[in-house]
């Protein structure tokens, strides 16, 4: 069986290997981000346009592009606010956020609160038998 950890690792850990200068390797890393970033960060709800993960972030930090769909007091749609989330390491919390852009109707807070529970997950990554990545899901509660 697999070792559960957090989702924030597992990113951090395929953006390490997706800068290695084996080709194989890289790829298959930046294929892991692009399935994580799909299953378990936010999408929809406002995040309409889902999640980006710069895969030029420097080492220690991880940088994400998102812009969430605003609603006005009637239930309309009336624009967008565009966003960079940056984690970076914590020794007391395991990582910190800092979110970019404008703070249209609070919503740095809800941003907060969406990523702090997304990238807090605990998920397992399955194999095949040639070590090759089938698939990610959540762990089982204990």
């Amino acid at each position: 069986m697999t070792q559960a950890t957090k989702l924030y690792r597992a990113l951090a850990q395929e953006l390490n290997r997706s800068r290695s200068d084996n080709l194989t390797h890289s790829e298959s890393a930046k294929e892991a981000i692009e399935a994580l970033t799909a299953q378990f960060l936010p999408h929809g709800s406002g995040f309409d346009s889902g999640c980006k993960i710069d895969l030029d972030s420097k080492p220690g930090t991880i940088k994400i592009a998102t812009a969430f769909h605003h609603l006005n007091e009637n239930g309309y749609y009336d624009g967008w606010s565009d966003h960079i989330v940056t984690v970076t390491p914590s020794l007391e919390f395991g990582f910190d956020l800092k979110i970019s852009g404008i703070n249209r109707n609070a919503i740095k807070d809800y941003i907060s609160d969406m990523f702090n529970h997304a990238l807090g997950l605990p998920i397992v990554a399955a194999w095949d038998n040639q070590e090759k990545l089938i698939s990610y899901s959540l762990a089982p509660q204990a």
